[in-house]
């Protein structure tokens, strides 16, 4: 989550330092606490054990919000994040998702992240890793930068809060993501150095990736200045082609002049699945040798030119901090190892687990 947590602080005005994140990746959070809490389970109660390990309120709540955003997501709608405007009340709660009602969905789902936690921790603690006193103290430097930031200790707990519900849930997610980074590295190397060549191949193949780069511009109403246009992108593919590197040539060309502004926010190219191109695209994409210049693409809309960029195992995941390799471990390797031991791990639940009613604790 290291990604995640440093957005959801830097989503407020003014803006934090970042923060460290968990494992998962997500995006978060901000906003007023509107609703009050009264009919919800007191903070401290213990909700669930994963392994003996309790599972308070404030935690399983963050898990509920933070399960009820994702499947939002799907739908097509955002809250932002708030967790104390999760806003059921726009939620068809007679919906099923993966075959069953969607409030127990909602509820295995916040278990399942918060075995997971869990798991992590049990699984670096039989590695020997462990949190150490340099830990802590960035841990409490990072607060204090954070509470000069926000104008004081109490801005600083009111934005926290409706982050997190908690501090100690905050707290808790930083902790086990540092714990989350290292054991993966030992189990990996760093940036999964030590994995297979063929376990990349096999995960860009899973997913169909496909690196790309591409200028577009817009066609004009204006049929003389349409016809212009035209000429000018024939004219600079030309250059391209006689350029010593045609697709860094290209990269640059649309980093000026592109009107695309999904491709510029990949400067050094962008990485998608098939079918998340248009068809013009993905057409000529399946022609091209690594580095080739396509033809100039027509649409209705305006015009492209495509370069298909090679994928490798230390390309960068559009702008993100980790490799292709990283996340070919990450989602192959880990999650799978940390979901199997979670399935492994005896869970307990409150007495009033299967009566509570989401539609009301969400509203």
């Amino acid at each position: 989550m290291r990604m995640m947590l440093k957005r959801c602080l830097t989503r407020q005005k003014p803006q934090p330092a970042s923060a460290g994140c968990g494992w998962m990746v997500l995006a978060l959070l901000a906003c007023l606490v509107s609703q009050p809490l009264l009919a919800l389970p007191k903070t401290t109660d213990v909700w669930m054990t994963v392994n003996n390990d309790p599972v308070q309120w404030d935690e399983y709540y963050f898990w509920l919000t933070y399960s009820l955003r994702a499947y939002r997501q799907m739908q097509g709608v955002s809250n932002n994040g708030d967790v104390s405007r999760p806003d059921g009340r726009l939620i068809d709660w007679q919906a099923q998702v993966d075959g069953e009602p969607l409030a127990q969905w909602l509820k295995h789902q916040a278990g399942r992240y918060a075995c997971e936690q869990r798991e992590v921790r049990r699984l670096a603690s039989q590695r020997d890793i462990r949190l150490t006193e340099q830990d802590q103290t960035q841990m409490q430097q990072q607060r204090q930068t954070q509470i000069r930031t926000y104008g004081g200790e109490r801005e600083y707990l009111t934005i926290l809060r409706r982050m997190y519900v908690s501090e100690s849930v905050y707290d808790r997610l930083q902790e086990t993501d540092r714990l989350s980074a290292r054991l993966f590295d030992s189990l990996y190397g760093e940036e999964a150095r030590n994995v297979d060549a063929a376990l990349v191949e096999d995960y860009i193949q899973a997913r169909q990736l496909r690196h790309v780069g591409y200028l577009f511009r817009q066609k004009p109403a204006d049929a003389n200045a349409a016809a212009a246009l035209k000429q000018q992108l024939l004219d600079t593919r030309k250059t391209l082609l006689a350029s010593q590197q045609p697709a860094s040539a290209l990269l640059a060309l649309m980093r000026e002049q592109g009107e695309d502004p999904q491709m510029k926010r990949y400067p050094q190219g962008r990485l998608v699945s098939a079918g998340q191109l248009p068809a013009v695209l993905e057409t000529a994409w399946q022609q091209l040798d690594n580095n080739g210049i396509s033809p100039l693409l027509e649409t209705t809309e305006g015009w492209y030119l495509l370069t298909r960029l090679p994928i490798t195992a230390t390309t960068r995941v559009n702008n993100n901090d980790h490799p292709l390799r990283y996340w070919a471990a990450y989602q192959q390797r880990f999650r799978p190892l940390v979901g199997q031991g979670c399935a492994a791990l005896p869970v307990t639940v409150a007495a009033d687990y299967q009566t509570l009613d989401l539609a009301t604790v969400l509203h």
